[in-house]
């Protein structure tokens, strides 16, 4: 994984994987799933063509799955590595980071910066993309974004992080792309649990049943926006 051409670090990431799979937790103590943590968290993002970084970013979500508690002092590092790679031009990549960041927030304790990032980047903030790479990156941002919500949104200390990132759901549910809109759409189904029955009957009454000549995007992401809340 270390030291050898992509092809070899490819099947040396997906090897371990596998090794991880197969081995009970108790069997992957403390210093033995940190020894092999720290390596594989430096080089997934050294310049590897997608098909390695997909392979590291599944063992490492392996790897969150047995190691639990043990993975604490790691949670800043993996948090770094998972957002970076919502950037990355692989499809595959970006959703690999989705669904790692998703099993990080059982160990994760402060999720307000991260809520902070993601609202920022889901806003396209600061970003030097042309159009279609900034959709994707919003895009998974986004789907992103719902998932740290739904697993780890009741954590949040701070009282504007989730309502910050209802506002943004609010703005991208409008979005010219599709993706955007249905990812919107999750996060504020996502948002409106954590922030309780009073103020999603509010946001429907402001946001999703006015509006008779809002054009085919706007109809279509409100559509899916109700379809998030009837699904709460």
């Amino acid at each position: 994984i270390l030291y050898g051409t992509p092809l070899i670090r490819e099947a040396s990431a997906s090897g371990l994987g596998e090794v991880i799979n197969l081995t009970g937790k108790k069997f992957l103590a403390g210093p033995l799933i940190i020894k092999m943590t720290g390596p594989l968290l430096r080089i997934v993002g050294d310049r590897n063509p997608s098909n390695v970084k997909i392979a590291i970013l599944k063992t490492l979500g392996l790897i969150l799955v047995k190691g639990g508690p043990a993975l604490r002092a790691f949670v800043p590092q993996f948090q770094t590595t998972f957002v970076k790679a919502l950037s990355d031009p692989s499809r595959q990549v970006r959703l690999e980071a989705i669904h790692a960041l998703g099993l990080l927030m059982p160990l994760s304790t402060r999720v307000d910066p991260l809520l902070k990032e993601l609202t920022a980047g889901s806003l396209g903030k600061n970003s030097t993309l042309d159009a279609n790479g900034m959709v994707a990156v919003q895009s998974a941002t986004l789907e992103a974004l719902a998932v740290v919500l739904r697993e780890g949104g009741k954590k949040s200390k701070l009282p504007d992080s989730v309502p910050s990132a209802l506002e943004a759901s609010k703005e991208l549910l409008r979005h010219a792309d599709e993706s955007v809109r249905e990812a919107a759409a999750k996060v504020m189904g996502a948002a409106l649990d954590i922030l309780g029955f009073e103020i999603a009957t509010e946001v429907i009454q402001s946001e999703l049943l006015n509006g008779s000549h809002d054009s085919s995007d706007e109809r279509h992401g409100k559509a899916c926006a109700i379809r998030r809340f009837f699904s709460l």
